[in-house]
């Protein structure tokens, strides 16, 4: 349990599952670890759990603290999962190229093998996900905040049980965009999180390692694996040239997505973009324009990636955390 003061924030760390056991500990946690992972459906259609969660250690967070006179709750996950176990490796790495190739070869050359480490010593951090702020009891008049509050006190303080239950592992590898790091996991006054980006922990240049565009998955959830606003704006892009129309819209978006919109820049929410992936994901023809979804597979090449891998030693990393909680 983590106290910042005596009237601040109260943190409690929970472990919902260990490493490399597909058995779950406690029901009421995985309910909400299934509650909390559903904040991915912004992004389409991803199931609450898949196959690496079988062999993942997964920890939920709750901060409890004073907000206008009254008590609120929210929580935080994230898990960590080891390359060992089935099914064998983490899914990080099969995003990010190189040059041409996998980044985790380079991973192997460069860091690995010259500090005598095996993959076995890796372990990927993923599926950060919440619960926003609420009232554990009712009766609170007032509007209660947006968004959760104390993420990134919640992020550090899953860490700590981490690194005393598994200190077999050397290197976190994991993705995170910079502006996750810089709006979310910043909780004032800490500064912001310094995680070591694949490019620099191998020793290149700034955006060295980058998504593999080839692979197809990366379009299925292009709000995700691609940056936002460059997304957006190359799709307002086409419909100012003419290359998709209101036939386009209604096919993929309904009444969820307009022209006017489009036009003033006013988004709808992420869940209501969420048919892009159908969109650039798509085989042949794109409805209503000559365009189909391999020439907009083209057209994202400008677009720039959303998450950077990071690839991160232990020791920096605890001192990264130490930092985040204040110690």
């Amino acid at each position: 349990m983590i106290n910042r003061a005596p009237l601040g924030p109260t943190i409690k760390v929970f472990r919902v599952k260990r490493a490399l056991d597909p058995c779950w500990g406690n029901a009421a946690l995985y309910q909400l670890l299934t509650i909390a992972r559903a904040s991915y459906l912004r992004y389409g259609q991803i199931n609450p759990l898949d196959e690496y969660d079988n062999k993942a250690v997964i920890y939920a967070a709750r901060v409890s603290y004073s907000y206008k006179g009254a008590q609120l709750c929210e929580w935080l996950s994230l898990r960590f999962v080891p390359h060992s176990g089935t099914p064998i490796g983490f899914e990080d790495t099969s995003f990010y190229l190189r040059g041409n190739k996998p980044v985790i070869h380079e991973i192997r050359r460069r860091i690995l093998n010259p500090n005598g480490l095996s993959l076995r010593d890796c372990v990927s951090g993923s599926r950060i996900c919440g619960v926003g702020p609420y009232l554990p009891k009712p009766g609170y008049a007032q509007e209660l905040p947006r968004h959760n509050q104390f993420a990134g006190l919640c992020f550090a303080a899953m860490h700590r049980p981490f690194f005393q239950d598994y200190p077999e592992y050397k290197l976190l590898i994991s993705q995170i965009p910079d502006n996750f790091l810089e709006r979310v996991l910043t909780t004032p006054p800490m500064p912001k999180p310094h995680l070591t980006t694949a490019s620099r922990a191998l020793g290149y240049a700034d955006q060295a390692v980058r998504l593999d565009r080839n692979n197809r998955y990366i379009y299925k959830f292009p709000l995700y694996f691609l940056n936002p606003g460059d997304v957006l704006t190359m799709f307002q892009r086409l419909y100012y040239d003419g290359q998709i129309n209101e036939a386009t819209l209604i096919h993929y978006f309904g009444n969820r997505l307009t022209s006017a919109m489009i036009k003033s820049g006013n988004w709808p929410s992420m869940e209501k973009l969420s048919n892009l992936g159908l969109m650039f994901n798509a085989d042949g023809r794109i409805c209503g324009s000559k365009l189909t979804g391999e020439d907009l597979r083209g057209i994202l090449a400008s677009v720039q990636d959303g998450p950077k891998l990071r690839v991160v030693r232990m020791p920096y990393l605890k001192r990264v955390i130490n930092q985040m909680i204040g110690d």
